[in-house]
């Protein structure tokens, strides 16, 4: 599975299959998950994408875990 990482010191974002936690790659900070699917993730504009992360740092809330259709299954 294909995870979608973001960093709460810079908003960067980050795909990985293989780890269940990532770094970031910027500034090294622990990242958090996106509950947004790999799927829902690439049919995204880069526009959107960059609105997900400066909502993130603004609100520290991944709009995906509130019923959103992309949400993956909670672990």
């Amino acid at each position: 599975m294909i995870r979608i990482f973001i960093c709460p010191g810079c908003g960067r974002t980050r795909l990985v299959s293989k780890f269940l936690k990532a770094e970031c790659p910027i500034c090294g900070t622990s990242m958090d998950t996106l509950a947004v699917t790999y799927e829902a993730w690439v049919e995204l504009s880069e526009e959107e994408r960059k609105q997900i992360s400066e909502e993130w740092l603004q609100t520290g809330e991944d709009k995906y875990k509130k019923g959103n259709l992309f949400v993956t299954k909670e672990e």
